[in-house]
């Protein structure tokens, strides 16, 4: 059996090649919700102040939130899309 969670997910893209897909956590929160709507909700807070050097914007597309944002590193600057993802659990691990 599998449950169903809405994560946060973080994509970090360097000249338009994507270069890392995290689930982006913060300290002990892991951002999982039951439902889209729920994800969606919290995805603006929690992505403006976890990641505020990234100048986060919102945008609704195709009936769905997402923020972009961009960030200078040593290596130049990075940019990061941040979007709420469908993820499989199982409820019961096996050996």
């Amino acid at each position: 059996m599998i449950r169903e969670l809405y994560v946060i997910l973080m994509m970090i893209a360097d000249n338009g090649i994507v270069q890392s897909a995290n689930h982006s956590t913060a300290s002990t929160h892991l951002n999982a919700y039951k439902d889209q709507q729920t994800c969606e909700a919290e995805l603006p807070k929690f992505v403006s102040v976890a990641y505020s050097e990234f100048h986060p914007k919102l945008y609704f597309r195709d009936h769905r939130i997402s923020m972009t944002g961009a960030a200078g590193s040593p290596e130049g600057l990075k940019y990061a899309t941040w979007r709420c993802a469908l993820i499989f659990v199982p409820t019961k691990l096996q050996n």
